[in-house]
């Protein structure tokens, strides 16, 4: 065999798995909240300040402070404990 051969091959063992991220941009919804005009006024300082638009800002800002908070879909699975009964509901 050719030494190059067997180099390339082993560099290419070495190499590590890094998943790669698609680059897709998060769906935007337009919404409306009620401000107080102290908090509109602040906001709209604020993100003057760092430069963005308000937006950003508080998409910022709601997004740090619902990372706690996880949405997650329990589907009826079946073999869980759970038995359906005839009127439809879930019985331990």
């Amino acid at each position: 065999m050719d030494i190059h051969t067997d180099e390339s091959q082993t560099i290419k063992g070495r190499r590590s798995k890094i998943p790669r991220t698609t680059s897709k941009k998060a769906t935007k919804l337009k919404v409306s909240l009620m401000l107080t005009e102290d908090v509109d006024f602040r906001l709209t300082v604020h993100a003057a300040a760092m430069k963005l638009d308000r937006s950003e800002l508080v998409n910022q800002i709601l997004d740090g402070a619902l990372k706690r908070y996880v949405v997650q879909d329990r589907g009826q699975d079946k073999g869980r404990g759970e038995t359906p009964t005839e009127d439809g509901t879930a019985e331990d």
